[in-house]
């Protein structure tokens, strides 16, 4: 039996990927991992009501499985990619979508450009919008406020970037019922990896910039790479891609279009501000007061405007999102677009001003936990510094080492440095501090919290002097071996103040 006629001789009423969680009537979608396989789990699935067995044709069947299937009468399906399958079925059993959908990915500033695009289609008074992503399912529309909580309580306290795609596709037409029109996705390099984007009519693919991350996952650059420009391989006929003309990749990824537009015809916005030629154009910067003047110019039309946000990587994240915008509007709306700029507000715990201390110093948060992020962040903050930056910065368990290079970031543009952690997963604080010390010795032990570490920062902040508190952002919480523990940096940072002397 294939994945083709899988939904005409199977009774199933839905899927899954966990065993435990399985109901009557459901198809186990076991999957293939680099650790373990997921047919080990399939006899828990059939105890808890599996109605078929899917699983990846280079699976080893244990003998006493293949015994309870065929005394179950419970059809085994082999497949070459059970996640492609599952993105398949999940198509057939939840056909509704948004009409449109926007995806983004790159290695930085995703959050941050799902939220810029549902603030300007909002403004451009396109009201019926929804982000989902590393901050759950999101939307500014009270109209949607119970479907926010449903989806949310859906996907957990620690939602994947990129759901899996069975989860998708309920989310996908659950918003769809619900009035989303314009819905805008995170697609992280493992996401798409896993075909969690697979089978969805996407409008608008976009990728903001590549740098190394995720190698854990990936193994090489050049996968990592690959994966990424995979995206907009599925866009339909006339659909867009949206790329940062700017970014070191540019060049790769524009020959990898081309190429694609042989078999479909792709319509392309380039933005950019070092190049030249782009249908988003930045030509002229003045820096202001938490913010800058621009001068921008969209398909040749030329407008001045204020921008509310601090860093010029923000005005890359705010380009990306006005080409998103630009491919659900028509072109004489494009002035209303470019006077709607001004209005945009900073995306919370992206280089967000917290608060000021009783001393007189800057308390910023931005959720960089890479090395080029944060090397953003504080190339930034000394742009706007009179005084010190003290970076607050940490690692977590069990992630790419490469993102521990943050911790060599901050000894390099920051005058203090102190260490924490972001998420201990499987270490304890001293051991991650004694990681990053290793690779920035002059680096201060933060204590064994966040908050201790956070308090450190402030207690010796002066006057004129500012604090960057990096990796958590808008996260309010922190995974402690295995356990989500309710924390949010803003909260540690009024509460620090509000009880400190001077």
């Amino acid at each position: 039996m294939n994945k083709e006629n899988l939904l005409d001789k199977v009774d199933f009423s839905g899927l899954s990927f966990n065993s435990k969680t399985i109901k009557k009537n459901e198809v186990f979608i076991a999957v293939k991992g680099s650790v373990t396989d997921g047919i080990l789990f399939a006899q828990e699935a059939v105890k808890n009501g599996a109605s078929a067995i899917v699983c990846d044709k280079k699976s080893i069947v244990p003998h006493d499985l293949l015994e309870l299937l065929k005394q179950k009468n419970i059809p085994l399906i082999k497949v070459k990619n059970p996640e492609i399958t599952a993105s398949v079925i999940a198509k057939k059993l939840y056909p509704l979508q948004p009409k449109y959908i926007f995806a983004i990915t790159g290695t930085n500033g995703k959050t941050t450009i799902t939220d810029l695009t549902e603030q300007l289609l909002n403004l451009m008074g396109l009201k019926e919008t929804a982000t989902l992503g590393t901050m759950g399912f999101q939307s500014r529309n009270k109209k949607f406020k119970s479907l926010k909580n449903k989806i949310n309580e859906m996907i957990g306290i620690n939602p994947l970037t990129t759901v899996d795609t069975i989860t998708m596709h309920k989310i996908l037409e659950m918003s769809q019922k619900a009035g989303i029109k314009y819905l805008i996705l995170e697609a992280s390099s493992d996401g798409i990896m896993r075909h969690r984007i697979n089978e969805i009519d996407i409008t608008s693919c976009g990728l903001i910039n590549i740098s190394e991350d995720h190698l854990i996952t990936h193994g090489t650059m050049k996968n990592y790479v690959d994966t990424k420009f995979s995206l907009f391989s599925y866009l339909a006929n006339n659909k867009f891609a949206v790329f940062n003309n700017d970014d070191s990749y540019s060049k790769q990824l524009t020959k990898y279009l081309n190429k694609l537009s042989e078999e479909k015809k792709i319509k392309i916005i380039k933005f950019g501000i070092t190049t030249e030629n782009n249908e988003i154009q930045i030509t002229n910067i003045k820096p202001i007061k938490n913010g800058f003047n621009i001068d921008i110019q969209i398909y040749g039309k030329k407008y001045s405007t204020n921008i509310n946000m601090i860093g010029i990587f923000q005005l890359y994240n705010l380009m990306n999102a006005i080409g998103f915008v630009l491919s659900v509007i028509p072109k004489k709306e494009i002035k209303t677009l470019l006077e709607i700029l001004k209005k945009v507000k900073t995306v919370n715990g992206r280089m967000e001003l917290i608060n000021k201390t009783k001393k007189g110093a800057d308390v910023y948060l931005d959720y960089a936990h890479n090395p080029s992020s944060l090397e953003n962040a504080l190339l930034e903050l000394r742009r706007i510094t009179k005084g010190k930056i003290i970076s607050v910065t940490g690692i977590s368990s069990g992630k790419s080492e490469s993102r521990n290079e943050t911790a060599r970031i901050a000894g390099m543009y920051a005058d203090i440095v102190i260490f924490t952690y972001i998420s201990p997963r499987s270490e304890t604080t001293d051991e991650m501090i004694a990681k990053q010390q290793k690779i920035y010795p002059k680096g201060l032990h933060g204590g064994q919290t966040r908050y201790d570490a956070i308090k450190k920062a402030i207690d010796m902040a002066q006057e004129g002097d500012s604090i960057l508190i990096n990796g958590q952002g808008h996260e309010r919480f922190i995974v402690e071996y295995g356990n989500a523990v309710t924390f949010y940096d803003p909260d540690a940072v009024n509460d620090i103040i509000l009880k400190s002397e001077y």
